[in-house]
């Protein structure tokens, strides 16, 4: 998953890990929210 940061006028892109802990449907909505974004990206 990548982010786009702007330093001194220029663009970069970020790479980011994130874990989600958990076994409920709120955590599987919010990992398949954040993979589809990803994808887009």
């Amino acid at each position: 998953m990548g982010i786009f940061q702007r330093r001194a006028g220029l663009w970069y892109n970020v790479d980011m890990k994130i874990l989600v802990v958990g076994s409920g449907g709120r955590e599987h909505a919010i990992t398949w929210r954040l993979a589809q974004d990803a994808e887009k990206h």
